[in-house]
């Protein structure tokens, strides 16, 4: 206590104090009461409960709102647009319009009306627009104008380029006016003899010429020829025929021609023989060149008419057959097997396989004749015979006459007639 202050004064203001208190208790829960209001209506103005608030759970029962930028469910569209913002309804011409008492309270959130232009602006407009269309108009009429000239132009390269196949179909160029062809790869076939086949065909295009049946008729008509292929040339038009032959496995002679080319031996009754003069090797050299026909595969093929050529036949083996005789193929196939054995024996050299009688057939080597009798399953071994006696055959060849293989058992010498075997001096003893 001051000791200004007086005691009276200080027991007033005891008095006092505890209503001064209970004023403040009052303020207080008052000013409490208006805060939790506040924090309960900020909750319910953006659309939670206290509860949600709260616990920071979404409520179910109380909906969203709709935020800015974000557009509502089509059902809830309606719910959440203000009455502000819907479209006016208006009625039929005549009768009142209904005013919404809630618009002037709105006007402030409507969009403001578009600013109305002025004449000249819209004129400016119009004519801009007039502009516009009629650049658009020109556009689609060159448009038009040029796609009938590409109509046209197309039509006129259609027709000319008819025009020009059709002249190009019917140029002479094209037709073949004379036999003209080309042969190649023949040896026994001549080129002469294809022109009856081909003259048909004279005074027609090149593209109506049938290439394939041309080759068909050559293949039939010819025997030797083994596939042919026809091709069109153009310049000038011609066909260009190549020819694939039938290659020969032996050549077929005539005996005699053989007989002639090698006569017999000069025996001792016959001292004056000269089987080496000039005429005869002549004859000897030439005996293979002028074969009558040839084997092929399983078929034998006549030659008369054929250009022979002596290096088509030159490794084909040589048979000595009259051309009456007919064989089946398989005495040909037999036979060729049988000579390709003969002249893989090494100390002989086989010239011709003679069979003028098919079931005596001898084989005429240069050295000695060989008689192997009957083509059959056995020939092969009955010739084998003769590889363990060719030492005897080379000591006794001026003897020896032929070799008969045909036995089964034995092999035979046959002796020439007049000759006599050297004898043979016996060594001296010395006791």
């Amino acid at each position: 206590m001051s000791p200004i202050e007086q005691p009276e004064d200080a027991a007033n203001r005891e008095a006092d104090q505890p209503a001064s208190s209970m004023r403040d208790l009052t303020r207080a829960l008052s000013r409490t009461a208006d805060d939790t209001a506040e924090a309960e209506a900020e909750p319910l103005a953006s659309g939670q409960s206290v509860f949600s608030s709260r616990s920071g759970i979404q409520d179910p029962l109380v909906k969203t709102p709709v935020t800015e930028g974000e557009l509502p469910a089509p059902d809830e569209e309606a719910a959440y647009c203000p009455l502000s913002e819907r479209p006016l309804k208006r009625g039929k011409k005549g009768k009142g319009k209904r005013k919404d008492k809630s618009a002037k309270n709105s006007a402030a959130t409507r969009p403001e009306p578009p600013a109305v232009k002025s004449r000249r602006q819209q004129e400016r407009a119009r004519r801009r627009q007039e502009n516009y269309l009629q650049k658009r108009r020109k556009e689609k009429k060159l448009r038009v104008f040029y796609g009938r000239i590409r109509s046209i132009l197309k039509l006129c390269c259609a027709f000319l380029w008819a025009f020009l196949l059709w002249e190009m179909f019917q140029s002479p160029l094209w037709v073949m006016s004379a036999p003209r062809y080309q042969v190649s790869h023949q040896q026994l076939l001549r080129p002469a003899q294809l022109a009856p086949l081909v003259q048909p065909w004279v005074g027609k295009p090149l593209y109506a010429i049938h290439t394939g049946k041309l080759a068909q008729q050559i293949e039939q008509r010819f025997a030797v020829v083994e596939r042919a292929e026809v091709r069109r040339v153009l310049f000038p038009a011609s066909l260009r025929i190549q020819i694939i032959e039938k290659q020969p496995w032996a050549g077929l002679y005539l005996p005699s021609s053989y007989d002639k080319a090698h006569p017999a031996k000069p025996t001792a009754a016959q001292p004056d023989a000269d089987p080496g003069n000039a005429s005869s090797e002549k004859i000897r050299r030439r005996w293979w060149e002028t074969p009558f026909g040839m084997a092929a595969e399983n078929e034998l093929i006549g030659l008369s008419g054929y250009a022979i050529k002596p290096e088509l036949f030159a490794p084909a083996e040589k048979v000595l057959v009259n051309p009456r005789v007919t064989l089946k193929p398989a005495y040909w196939r037999q036979l060729r097997e049988v000579a390709w054995q003969a002249r893989q024996i090494k100390g002989l050299h086989l010239e011709a396989v003679d069979i003028r009688n098919p079931n005596q057939v001898i084989l005429r080597y240069q050295e000695i004749p060989v008689i192997l009798g009957l083509l059959n399953s056995t020939a092969s071994q009955r010739l084998a015979r003769l590889i363990p006696l060719l030492p005897k055959i080379r000591e006794y060849r001026d003897v020896i006459e032929s070799v008969d293989l045909k036995w089964e058992e034995q092999v035979t010498f046959h002796k020439r007639p007049n000759a006599r075997l050297k004898e043979t001096k016996e060594p001296q003893v010395q006791g």
